[in-house]
């Protein structure tokens, strides 16, 4: 598979956080490009492959993220739910694992690489799977004032009433 105008090719990992939902609209955009594509956060990635436990089968859930050609990860480490028990660690690094080289992986954080292996539940594991997300990967780092926060103090400042001119 080539890649084309600054897209990812499949051994490629790109991480970064993304204010406005953009990270859906590239999802779409690449699949329309004859890529396989899946995008989810870490969380809901998380719950489902644990729930696949209980029913025995997490060989066939694993693959719904290990299989599509680039799988975005929003929100990694939000809600420190892959921090919560090895487990989840674990099954997190499986994901990790077997998409490395392979595919590419696209994840939204807003935890600089250098605190990703501060996981006091399974520093191994954690260390690991950061060593595999860092390794070939295209790590952008955003800077600056939310643009959720900016939209708001734009509409804020359009909804409130002008206040008539000063008299003299």
């Amino acid at each position: 598979m080539n890649s084309f105008q600054g897209l990812p090719d499949r051994r490629t990992s790109l991480t970064g956080h993304t204010d406005e939902g953009n990270e859906i609209w590239i999802i779409r955009s690449i699949s329309q490009k004859l890529y396989t594509c899946r995008d989810t956060t870490a969380a809901a990635m998380l719950t489902d492959l644990y729930s696949s436990l209980c029913d025995n089968t997490l060989e066939r859930k694993l693959k719904t993220y290990t299989r599509p050609e680039i799988l975005l990860i929003d929100e990694v480490g939000f809600d420190r739910l892959e921090q919560e028990s090895s487990r989840n660690a674990s099954l997190f690094f499986k994901v990790i694992d077997a998409r490395y080289c392979k595919s590419s992986t696209i994840m939204t954080t807003n935890i600089d690489v250098e605190e990703r292996g501060d996981n006091r539940c399974d520093p191994v594991s954690t260390t690991a799977m950061v060593d595999l997300m860092v390794h070939h990967s295209i790590i952008i780092h955003i800077d600056g004032p939310s643009y959720r926060m900016h939209e708001s103090r734009k509409l804020n400042r359009s909804s409130r009433p002008q206040e008539p001119p000063l008299e003299a």
